[in-house]
């Protein structure tokens, strides 16, 4: 299912994935910054136990996956799969053969592996008829990070690579001991620099676009760590389970989540305005959400910055808790000191982070009125703890310029709006015959049927007052296919699913 909206002022929309024990977040691209290639960024680990609630119950095969989000003109894009992946509801593809997608206007198509689709590359086919731009959403079921025996779902917007960058400062919650970072390649033969903390530097090369690398941070509060690359590069920032931590059940922060880290090339000086998460307490109630927003900004700017037009914040942190200038947080980024790093925090159950709506808006903002050097900026992340809980999301960070939107449906240099004319088919899934109805009209209805890798099946051109027509499944294998109709200036898709 695809949501659209077409709001008259800006706004900043994030999803919340929950259920008992498990949830994560992202926070939703705006279709101005969609991409035409993506490369997957998921997560799979093999110690993933039987709902995440039992380290000592069986092992469960749960699977990583992906999620391709066609817009308001719909999408032709070509999947090239690393691992073995499965189309859901059925067709299994192996990895090394390409195949190809049709998606109808705001359709989805979910994959899903029980391998790492990490290095998955998805790349938009040229075609008159679209736009050319996709999301693509990813994740897994529910994994362990770390090799800690603790379950949890994970689920992130993928950024296109035209988002990856060279210059990343990377710190951690401070509630974790340590977190996982992946970094993926979007180019071959790209050197890495990554610092770990405590002294600890690692160099490496990635041979491929789509190759990653997994590393760990401490994520102590008082550390921070620069990560470089000589080509643009995917970062990604996993919490590791609980148990990483506690070998107590019930004590612990977090449990696995994951979110993208913006390149510091993708700095922002717009304002960023975002809703702390409402969620249900922990298991045992003892232990309420906390907030954790990580700031990496240039250090010109950090006396300017301002949360909520106020460079106070009350610090939980602080022993005891206290009012604090917020530039007292931030500390230079290890080894580039043009950056500085802070971890704030907000406690929804305590009254000083709370408006009447038991709700926190958060706005990150700099000043007008003065000349800011070139490149500098901010991006921040947002990441909320619980016992057994954790979700994580990128919040602030500059877009791309945008390509020039075009017309939908542009065939042979005639303009067809892509829309939904009423057209149905019944039934649908079908196995030998289906019925395609229409509202009469006069002229012709052209009825073509593609499949899954964009080949067409079959064309017939229509009496367009018929207002009917019953098609022959009988040489179609099972699968899923699209019918596309067009009529008087206007095209529709339908997928339809042979049995």
């Amino acid at each position: 299912m695809a949501f659209a909206s077409h709001p008259r002022s800006p706004i900043s929309v994030s999803i919340i994935n929950q259920r008992r024990f498990t949830t994560d977040a992202t926070q939703v691209m705006p279709v101005s910054q969609w991409g035409k290639t993506h490369i997957v960024s998921s997560y799979d680990e093999t110690a993933s136990y039987a709902g995440g609630t039992d380290p000592t119950g069986p092992v469960v095969d749960w699977r990583s996956q992906f999620l391709v989000v066609a817009g308001k003109c719909g999408a032709k894009v070509r999947v090239s799969p690393i691992k073995p992946i499965q189309w859901i509801p059925g067709g299994t593809f192996p990895p090394g053969e390409d195949f190809d997608l049709i998606l109808a206007p705001y359709e989805t198509v979910l994959m899903q592996s029980e391998n790492d689709v990490t290095g998955t590359r998805i790349t938009s086919i040229e075609d008159e008829q679209y736009d050319g731009t996709f999301a693509v959403f990813s994740g897994n079921q529910c994994t362990s990070v770390g090799n800690c025996p603790s379950c949890d779902h994970l689920f992130i917007q993928q950024p296109p690579i035209s988002h990856a960058g060279k210059t990343f400062a990377l710190k951690g919650p401070s509630r974790r001991s340590s977190n996982a970072v992946r970094v993926t390649a979007t180019e071959g033969e790209t050197e890495i620099f990554g610092y770990g903390g405590q002294g600890q530097t690692d160099t490496f090369t990635l041979a491929a676009a789509g190759d990653f690398r997994d590393f760990i941070i401490s994520t102590q509060r008082n550390e921070t760590h620069p990560l470089t690359a000589d080509k643009p590069v995917l970062v990604n920032m996993l919490s590791q389970g609980l148990f990483c931590d506690s070998p107590n059940w019930f004590s612990g922060w977090g449990d696995p989540s994951m979110w993208n880290i913006p390149a510091l090339e993708r700095a922002t000086t717009v304002p960023s305005t975002f809703l702390l998460p409402t969620l249900p307490p922990s298991r045992d109630g003892s232990q309420p959400w906390l907030h954790s927003l990580v700031i990496a900004c240039d250090s010109s700017l950090v006396p300017y910055l301002r949360i909520n037009g106020s460079d106070q914040h009350f610090n939980l942190m602080s022993n005891p808790p206290a009012y604090v200038s917020i530039g007292t947080l931030f500390q230079s980024l290890t080894d580039n000191p043009r950056w500085e790093m802070a971890e704030i925090s907000w406690d929804l159950s305590h009254p000083t982070h709370v408006d009447e709506n038991r709700q926190k808006t958060i706005t990150l903002e700099l000043p007008n009125g003065f000349d800011m050097p070139d490149g500098a900026g901010y991006v921040a992340w947002l990441v909320g703890m619980a016992n057994f809980d954790s979700y994580g999301m990128t919040v602030a960070s500059a877009g791309i310029e945008p390509s020039p939107a075009k017309p939908c449906g542009l065939v042979s240099r005639k303009a067809t709006a892509r829309t939904d004319f009423g057209a149905r088919l019944y039934p649908n899934p079908a196995a030998n015959r289906t019925e395609i109805r229409w509202p009469a009209a006069s002229g012709t209805l052209q009825l073509e049927v593609y499949d899954l890798s964009g080949r067409q099946r079959f064309s017939q051109a229509l009496d367009a007052a018929q207002g009917q027509n019953s098609l022959n499944l009988t040489d179609f294998p099972a699968g899923l296919y699209f019918v596309r109709l067009e009529s008087n200036g206007q095209s529709q898709a339908i997928r339809l699913v042979v049995e």
